[in-house]
């Protein structure tokens, strides 16, 4: 059995540890707790030292319940899309999580506060929803616009790797090396070409 730090007895925030719940498949310890609520719950030591973990849920479904009672739109498409964002960035348990807050993708502090985000967006229009212009970029007032399907399948575009003379890229790093339009590259990789072929043909000009 390995070495832990024994955690019986320790208060994180509304949780109370009890003792310890034997280990999960990756052998990270695992703790009974109790809720200052009063329900029980299983919980990985490792989150609960990092302050990941601090209620059986109960603290979020408050907070949740506080905003809706400030503004009145928890039911709105608005906050959900405003809720879906915060969780992929900041809530460590989202299965978005890894994609977004884990590559260090946040939202802004301004935005942080709903009534900041829904002031700055409004409401959600029609077939749309929220692009980052720079897909690596935050969320924030300069980064994100409504975008349409067709709108957001462009910019996915640029983080297409592709490998030509023993190099990798994103198809964008091609493109500003080599002088082509990525639509034309696109195209070409659309029709069949080889990414050889779609990197080197020269481009023919029709003149009248």
């Amino acid at each position: 059995m390995g070495l832990y730090i024994d955690l019986t007895g320790k208060r994180f925030g509304r949780l109370l540890v009890i003792e310890r719940d034997g280990s999960n498949k990756h052998g990270q310890v695992k703790w009974l707790c109790r809720c200052d609520c009063g329900a029980e719950k299983h919980i990985l030591g490792m989150c609960l030292s990092r302050g990941e973990t601090q209620s059986c849920g109960c603290l979020h479904r408050e907070i949740t319940a506080k905003i809706n009672a400030t503004h009145g739109m928890a039911n709105k498409p608005i906050y959900r899309i405003w809720r879906s964002m915060m969780d992929r960035c900041h809530l460590l348990t989202s299965q978005s999580y890894a994609r977004y807050g884990g590559r260090g993708i946040n939202v802004c502090e301004r935005w942080k506060n709903f009534e900041n985000f829904y002031a700055d967006m409004g409401d959600k229009p029609h077939n749309k929803s929220l692009e980052r212009l720079d897909v690596n970029g935050n969320y924030s007032p300069d980064n994100v616009v409504w975008a349409d399907m067709k709108t957001q399948a462009n910019n996915r575009r640029t983080n297409v790797i592709l490998e030509h003379n023993g190099k990798r890229q994103t198809m964008q790093q091609w493109c500003d090396e080599l002088g082509l339009k990525i639509g034309t590259v696109w195209a070409r990789l659309n029709r069949g070409w080889s990414v050889d072929r779609a990197l080197t043909q020269e481009v023919r000009h029709v003149f009248g």
